[in-house]
């Protein structure tokens, strides 16, 4: 979104009333002591999404272009509040006013309803309300598809909890949520000393086989299998296996998680 801002000095900017529009159709009277200071206050408040009036902030994705211009400088700092109110009040009952008080006395903003919520985007966006009727269904059809459940154990296998989703499980062990994705996928074996499993259709948790030893300095010993069952080799390590048979880590991430049976033909399995 550009933004466009009157230029003011590096020092001593003024103080007063400004006017901020949005694509030359909706706009927002305010004031400050420190008008630079205000409006770039608003460029990043706008570029982060933390704007607190939430009329502004539903019109934001669909905004190009936010413009600034100063209504009225006052020099008498005292006064600044009450050249704001008039200048409301003269604009009050304007529909694409943004304020949400109809006075600059009071912070306690106006409810508004949802039907002046999809006027105000269908003006923004030109699409019909019940297009965008449509689009808020959709969502929320989304929003109400049930996430899959997560088991949570220990690196010996240890039953700890059940999550409602990946999203909660990262909430609450204060673990990243790609890293359990990687390890239900298969990628990581464990992650911050834990073992995340999808939980059964039928409820029934799904307890992982492998079980990880803790000594760093032997790392993890696997045996390598024919498809038989006869064993070929057991190796120290991972990057001991990886190195000889030039394997990829991710393969065997998910033969050791039982994602999959065999790679060319063998087994794997943590001795």
């Amino acid at each position: 979104m550009k933004v466009v801002k009157p230029k003011l000095g590096c020092h001593n900017s003024p103080a007063g009333v400004y006017k901020m529009t949005l694509d030359n159709l909706h706009f927002y009277i305010g004031s400050s002591k420190n008008l630079k200071a205000r409006m770039n206050g608003w460029r990043f408040r706008m570029d982060s999404g933390t704007l607190k009036n939430k009329k502004i902030k539903a019109l934001l994705p669909y905004i190009n272009v936010a413009e600034f211009s100063i209504i009225e400088i006052v020099e008498d700092h005292d006064l600044i509040k009450e050249r704001e109110d008039f200048y409301i009040k003269q604009y009050w009952g304007n529909e694409l006013l943004l304020n949400r008080c109809p006075t600059a006395f009071s912070n306690i903003g106006l409810k508004f309803t949802y039907e002046e919520v999809l006027a105000q985007r269908s003006r923004a966006t030109g699409k019909a309300i019940s297009e965008l009727i449509k689009e808020d269904e959709d969502k929320a059809i989304i929003k109400s598809i049930p996430q899959k459940r997560v088991s949570q154990f220990d690196l010996n296998g240890v039953f700890i909890f059940i999550f409602d989703s990946i999203r909660d499980a990262a909430k609450r062990t204060g673990t990243e949520t790609k890293n359990i994705s990687c390890v239900l996928s298969g990628r990581y074996i464990q992650t911050m000393g834990h073992v995340f499993t999808y939980v059964n259709e039928d409820g029934s948790i799904n307890y992982p086989i492998i079980r990880l030893h803790k000594n760093k300095e032997k790392g993890i010993k696997i045996s390598q299998y024919e498809a038989s069952g006869k064993l070929i080799k057991t190796y120290d390590s991972k990057s001991h296996l990886l190195r000889e048979i030039k394997m990829d880590g991710r393969d065997l991430n998910r033969l050791l998680l039982s994602k999959c049976k065999r790679w060319k033909g063998f087994t794997f399995n943590i001795s």
